[in-house]
């Protein structure tokens, strides 16, 4: 029987530079060196993503001119890139996430947005208890409430709501048959969680679609209000969520919507 040393007087490492060595030892007995790049590479590499992902699909609309009908489908991500290679564009990322199903656009704004021009109430689900907004996934009627409202119709695209509100799938490949303006709504703060429990999973996927643009770990407008001044927004990187000033602030935005 091989003798085992009092592990409390191994001395612990804090950190490993790139020339040092780690001993692995095979069942047989064999002992080989390897360095932390190489075993992180591996252990990476060893992750099935695809399996991992199994709740996460790439949208597109396949479209039948003789019917003058689209048809969406959502493909598993691990048969995406024969789809891809054949023409088809993405047009979206759907998450099912228990009874929850929505579509995340390809991209988002460009510049990070205010929530709106005035600290004016926007006529969107409002509450300033903050279990009670996260359970809030009403983003598509919030949207169209903000946008309809006296208060704040005439605010444009440079504005979170608007710009969600008036977003399109990006015409990739010659393709421009997928979502439209008024199909795409800006996240409730609920539907903000589900892309917040699946940013990875959301961020690989992105990552198999040509012209897509990942999620960022930063602070996300949503379009459920705290007040007729303020609006809740979540950050990817904390989970931090909190209300700030609708026309003071600049959050990212990124479109939602479901699947059509």
């Amino acid at each position: 029987m091989t003798q085992v040393k009092n592990l409390n007087s191994i001395p612990e490492v804090s950190t490993l530079n790139s020339t040092d060595r780690i001993l692995l030892t095979d069942a047989n007995g064999k002992s080989e060196k390897i360095s932390p790049s190489n075993l992180k590479s591996q252990l990476v590499g060893s992750i099935d993503m695809y399996s991992i992902c199994s709740n996460i699909f790439v949208v597109f609309y396949e479209e039948y001119d003789w019917a003058q009908y689209r048809y969406p489908l959502a493909i598993p991500l691990s048969s995406w890139k024969s789809y891809q290679d054949s023409g088809k564009a993405p047009q979206g990322i759907l998450v099912v996430d228990g009874d929850k199903k929505l579509v995340v656009a390809l991209t988002e704004s460009t510049n990070k947005l205010k929530w709106a021009s005035a600290n004016l109430a926007g006529g969107a689900f409002t509450t300033s208890d903050r279990v009670t907004a996260m359970n809030d996934y009403a983003g598509k009627t919030n949207t169209k409430a903000i946008v309809t409202s006296s208060n704040l119709s005439g605010d444009g695209v440079d504005y979170a709501p608007r710009f969600c509100y008036n977003y399109s799938s990006p015409n990739l490949n010659g393709h421009g048959n997928g979502l439209k303006a008024g199909q795409w709504w800006l996240p409730s703060l609920g539907e903000l969680y589900t892309i917040f429990a699946n940013f990875e999973k959301i961020n690989f996927a992105l990552s198999l679609c040509t012209g897509a643009q990942q999620l960022v770990r930063d602070a996300y407008w949503s379009s459920t209000e705290y007040s007729a001044q303020t609006a809740w927004h979540l950050n990817f990187n904390t989970g931090y969520q909190s209300d700030y000033e609708k026309s003071s602030y600049q959050y990212r935005v990124r479109p939602v919507s479901a699947f059509y």
